[in-house]
């Protein structure tokens, strides 16, 4: 069996199908969000998860992506709406 790549229409289809709660975060992401959810900066997150900074802001990235939202503030709204915090 070969790879296969996945092309943008299948990623936006991703995107939405998350906003539908088709998609949870992982435990690492599941983390941030707590942490995020209680005020901390990203560098005590990136600290207390034992990550780089840059790892820790491109899990952030990666939760906006899925959520499809643009903004820090939209994520905790949308993690709020899926009961994630």
């Amino acid at each position: 069996m070969g790879l296969t790549s996945i092309s943008a229409t299948d990623r936006t289809a991703d995107a939405s199908d998350s906003r539908d709660g088709c998609n949870h975060p992982d435990d690492q992401g599941m983390a941030v969000l707590r942490l995020l959810s209680l005020g901390l900066t990203d560098d005590v997150i990136a600290r207390r998860l034992c990550v780089s900074l840059r790892t820790e802001r491109r899990i952030i990235t990666s939760l906006m992506d899925v959520m499809a939202v643009r903004s820090r503030f939209q994520l905790g709204q949308e993690a709020a709406r899926r009961g994630y915090v």
